[in-house]
C-alpha cells in the first residue's frame, strides 16, 4: 500500500482532488489506495503491485497482477456499463485485426460512484507531435483505425458522438469535470459559441456514413516504440 499511497499523493499534491472526491467521497490517499487494492484483489485474486496513478477525465491506475500488467480506469463522465461494454467489444475486435488496441480483461464493474474497466497494459512512449515524421504516422494510423472500424458490425451501444450533441439540446455537452462551469465563464466567450454553432450546423448537415473513430487522437493518448505506434489509449 505505501507505494500506491505515494503515487496518489504525488498526483494530488496540487490540491486537485475534485475527481477523487466525486468518485470515492474522499481525497485521502490512504483510503483511496486501500479501496483500490481490495477491489483489484477481488477482481483478479492477487494483490496489486502499483506502477502508476493518473487522473484527468477518469482515474487511471497501472498495476502488476498475476505476472501480467493491467490498467484499471475508473470512468465518471458519459459512463454506463452498456456503453463501456460496447467500447470493449470494439477494442477487442480491432485488436484481432492487428491494431494496437489493449485487450479488455474483465467486464465493466461498479466502483465507488464510477465504473471500472480493465485492460492489458501495453507500454509506449509519447512522441513529439511537432515532428513531421511522427505526424505522418499519426495520420496513417488514424486512417487504418477508421478503415478497420468499418468492418465492425456490432457498434450498438456506443452512442452518438458528443460533438454532435442531442437534437434541440444545449450547444456544449456536460463538462467532464466540475472544474468547468460554462455558464459562469460565459462573459467574453460569445465568439467561441459562434464558432461552435457554425461547426454544429455544418456537422448536422452531413449525410455521409458515421464510422468508428477516436475522439481524442493525439500524442498523449498514443504510445510509441521508436517510430512505430505500439498502443492506442483512452478508448472511452
Amino acid at each position: 500500500m505505501p507505494r500506491l499511497v505515494t503515487l496518489i499523493n504525488e498526483v494530488l499534491a496540487s490540491g486537485d482532488d475534485v475527481l477523487e472526491r466525486e468518485i470515492f467521497g474522499t481525497g485521502d490517499p490512504q483510503v483511496i489506495a486501500r479501496r483500490m487494492e481490495v477491489f483489484l484483489e477481488e477482481q483478479f485474486g492477487a494483490f496489486p503491485e502499483p506502477i502508476f496513478y493518473r487522473h484527468s477525465v477518469g482515474i487511471v491506475v497501472g498495476v502488476g497482477l498475476n505476472e501480467q500488467e493491467v490498467v484499471m480506469k475508473v470512468h465518471h463522465w458519459r459512463a454506463s456499463k452498456p456503453r463501456l461494454a460496447a467500447i470493449q467489444r470494439v477494442q477487442f475486435e480491432l485488436s484481432l485485426m492487428g491494431l494496437p488496441a489493449p485487450r479488455p480483461l474483465v467486464r465493466p464493474s461498479k466502483f465507488g460512484a464510477g465504473i471500472a474497466t480493465f485492460e492489458e497494459l501495453i507500454p509506449g512512449d509519447i512522441v513529439n507531435g511537432h515532428d513531421i515524421e511522427a505526424r505522418k504516422v499519426l495520420a496513417q494510423e488514424l486512417c487504418r483505425l477508421i478503415s478497420a472500424g468499418r468492418k465492425i458490425v456490432d457498434g450498438d451501444g456506443l452512442g452518438s458522438p458528443a460533438i454532435l450533441g442531442e437534437p434541440g439540446g444545449s450547444l456544449w455537452p456536460t463538462p467532464h469535470s466540475p472544474r468547468f462551469d460554462f455558464e459562469a465563464t460565459s462573459r467574453g466567450a460569445a465568439w467561441i459559441d459562434e464558432l461552435a454553432w457554425s461547426a454544429r450546423r455544418r456537422l448536422a448537415a452531413l449525410t455521409k456514413e458515421l464510422v468508428i473513430g477516436h475522439f481524442d487522437w493525439r500524442v498523449g493518448n498514443l504510445g510509441f516504440v521508436g517510430s512505430k505506434l505500439n498502443a492506442i489509449y483512452d478508448w472511452d
